[in-house]
């Protein structure tokens, strides 16, 4: 009786020996891939290890210490050299080669740096600094209430945003890397290229232009589609009136913004584009709706043939017509 309680006493010590194997073993493989996930490689010789609030960076072929103890709550390379790191809201640089704080979180946005700038919010402006962090173009160019997402320079332009005085909206513009206006603030939208921009401007053509205020080419669109309209005919079978579209061979409709404009099938351009529709209803006449922001939506006109608008008697108003191709 006494081996046999000696047995089981045994037995129980092992039982609890391989339980407290078994957690202190994943508490180790939890430890180890918390470590895993908390150290990144920045670069082919610089990584990042997070832990507590902090972040580490270490020399990855020496193991050296390159920088201890950075308050950080996200690190993310910006070049070879840079990374922009986040304390709470707000945004700092730091030298990852050699752990220098060349910006102490100071920022509410930062960019990445290109053509050795990097764009960065303070107080809803946009500025822009260089490699040292030395502010170099000032917060003059608004965050909020344009279509831009970045500031980030291509080929040495930069798309950006500004208000005028007395203007109730921003307009967009292109600066280089001296904060020069290239191309002036004065569109609703901008594409750059390396050589060209193609600029546009609420309810006209879009047009290229280059870096020096030449403008390339006028009268820009997107796209030019057929027109058709209904034509009525007795089906000789059941004697009944039909209905078919017709297309037509004398005007298509065009597109520059999302907006439409009437032109002839020798591309001359009859209205501009300020349409948000344009039906066919007869070889002549058309249906057209004028863009609207209100809750009320769209508001329809008729158009003849020459672009003017028919009034309710009959008679035809003139409209701005477009400029000539």
């Amino acid at each position: 009786m006494k081996k046999i309680l000696i047995i089981i006493a045994a037995l129980i010590v092992c039982g609890l020996l391989g339980y407290g194997y078994t957690i202190w073993r994943d508490a180790q493989t939890e430890e180890e891939n918390l470590e895993a996930k908390n150290e990144e490689e920045l670069s082919g010789s610089v990584t990042q290890i997070r832990k507590e609030g902090k972040i580490k960076l270490v020399d990855t072929e020496t193991g050296k210490t390159i920088l201890d103890g950075l308050e950080a709550d996200w690190l993310h390379k910006n070049d070879d050299s840079l990374a922009i790191y986040a304390k709470g809201n707000k945004r700092g640089i730091v030298n990852i080669k050699n752990g220098k704080i060349i910006v102490p979180p100071t920022y509410r946005r930062a960019w990445s740096y290109s053509n050795g700038l990097a764009g960065v919010e303070l107080y809803g402006k946009i500025g822009f600094i260089n490699t040292e962090g030395k502010v170099v173009i000032g917060f003059k160019f608004p965050f909020k209430g344009n279509k831009l997402t970045e500031f980030v320079f291509h080929n040495g332009h930069c798309l950006v945003s500004y208000q005028k005085k007395n203007e109730e909206k921003q307009k967009l513009g292109v600066i280089d890397t001296l904060g020069h206006w290239v191309i002036k603030p004065e569109y609703d939208d901008i594409d750059l290229a390396k050589d060209y921009a193609i600029v546009y401007k609420w309810k006209e053509f879009k047009k290229m232009v280059d870096y020096h205020g030449n403008v390339l080419q006028e009268n820009i669109v997107d796209d030019i589609y057929n027109l058709y309209y209904k034509k009525s005919y007795i089906n000789t079978q059941t004697g009944a009136y039909e209905d078919s579209e017709v297309i037509n061979e004398k005007i298509k409709k065009y597109e520059v913004n999302n907006l439409y404009g009437l032109m002839d099938t020798n591309g001359t351009f009859i209205t501009s584009p300020i349409y948000a529709t344009i039906e066919g209803i007869t070889p002549t006449v058309f249906k057209a709706s004028l863009p609207s922001s209100g809750w009320w939506g769209q508001n329809n006109v008729l158009i003849d043939i020459n672009g003017n608008v028919l009034s309710q008697k009959g008679k035809a108003q003139k409209t701005n017509t477009a400029t000539k191709k």
